[in-house]
């Protein structure tokens, strides 16, 4: 509760507490998981990134924050080991995903992007998601995997330049996240399908549906975060859309507004750092 009013500091002590009263590993595995919305939100993101690895150590994962190129091309062989054979339909109709470890693991993975992405650690965000992918296929779909496959897609596109199947990754997690039917992380997906990796394939504009359905799906499933990087790819792709600039600007104040009224920082920093170009 005090975390959804805004009081991060009290948040941030009773996550503790949570931590010190929590008889398993799981149940502690969760909270590291938790404290990392918090560390994300309030922009303290090397602290979010040091609560993963925290949370992925009692789950028998040890996250290298300074990874190697080493690392990442070992991760990126076995997915494509895995990947042999496999046919998109066919990591569509993969059974469920049943180990809570490896669940929460997919959660506290699934949360780096952020921090990841923010602090420009590529190595961490491309092994991270690659190991996402890899638990995907060997234990099954979660509503993760929805996320870890548009992920995916966005580490073929931007880091490979492979930006067909990059695409087809993108849209594999967004049908994975249909057929699960989840709101929770729907907005998470649609932001690095549409907003990361979208645009290399289609033109800017015909991103903006789905970014708003990011935005909206954000807000009901109070994904604040993820609903304020909805807009701030929505008004960058208006920019590079074409759309007139009277136009983008006189919207850019209500996402700026939704920024504010939220208490999301780094939502309005951003909008603020796009309405000065």
């Amino acid at each position: 509760c005090e975390y959804l009013c805004g009081n991060y500091d009290e948040s941030e002590k009773m996550f503790d507490i949570a931590l010190e009263n929590a008889d398993t590993n799981l149940k502690k595995a969760e909270v590291y998981s938790r404290k990392m919305q918090l560390y994300e939100n309030t922009q303290r993101h090397q602290l979010a990134i040091n609560s993963a690895k925290g949370g992925l150590a009692l789950l028998n994962l040890d996250l290298p924050i300074d990874t190697t190129p080493e690392q990442v091309y070992a991760e990126l062989g076995e997915v494509s080991t895995l990947l042999k054979g496999k046919s998109i339909s066919s990591l569509l109709k993969n059974k469920n995903m049943k180990d809570p470890e490896i669940m929460q693991t997919m959660k506290i993975l699934m949360n780096l992007w952020g921090p990841c992405y923010l602090l420009q650690k590529q190595n961490l965000l491309v092994y991270f998601i690659l190991k996402m992918v890899n638990l995907s296929i060997k234990h099954g779909n979660s509503i993760e995997s929805a996320v870890a496959y548009a992920f995916y897609g966005y580490v073929l596109s931007a880091q490979l330049h492979d930006f067909k199947n990059g695409y087809d990754y993108s849209r594999l997690g967004i049908r994975i996240n249909e057929k699960f039917d989840d709101k929770t992380l729907r907005s998470k997906t649609l932001v690095i399908a549409e907003g990361c990796v979208a645009h290399w394939k289609i033109n800017y504009a015909d991103t903006l549906p789905l970014l708003r359905m990011a935005h909206d799906a954000g807000v009901e499933s109070n994904d604040l975060i993820y609903a304020g990087y909805a807009l701030s790819f929505i008004n960058r792709n208006q920019i590079f859309g074409g759309e007139n600039l009277d136009s983008v600007y006189n919207k850019l104040k209500g996402y700026v507004h939704f920024g504010r009224q939220t208490q999301v920082p780094i939502t309005t920093h951003h909008l603020l750092a796009l309405g000065r170009m």
